[in-house]
């Protein structure tokens, strides 16, 4: 099957949407990776008419992946609430290292 430039385009934004979301659900590895793939799929229909349009995204693919690869594998991003944070400061434990 010929893939052509819209259905490249119409995966790569889902691959970008799916790795904003992974990341907003604290999967920063995983988002990460998808937003890498999806970035370099948009960029790929431009690979022969203009270069800043091809190379920019290009490097911010490969620093999104570099990110991925080097985030140990327990990280997660917390959010959470002033009142939330102040009872866990009080008990003695911090929520940023937690697994």
């Amino acid at each position: 099957m010929f893939l052509d430039s819209r259905v490249i385009k119409i995966a790569s934004y889902a691959l970008v949407v799916a790795g904003v979301i992974l990341g907003a659900l604290s999967f920063v590895r995983s988002g990460a990776l998808l937003i890498a793939l999806g970035t370099l799929g948009i960029a790929f229909p431009a690979r022969h008419v203009r270069t800043i349009e091809f190379y920019f995204p290009v490097a911010i693919a490969v620093g999104l992946f570099v990110l991925a690869i080097s985030l140990h594998m327990g990280c997660r991003v917390v959010l959470i609430s002033r009142h939330y944070y102040e009872q866990i400061l009080k008990e003695g434990c911090n929520p940023w290292l937690a697994k």
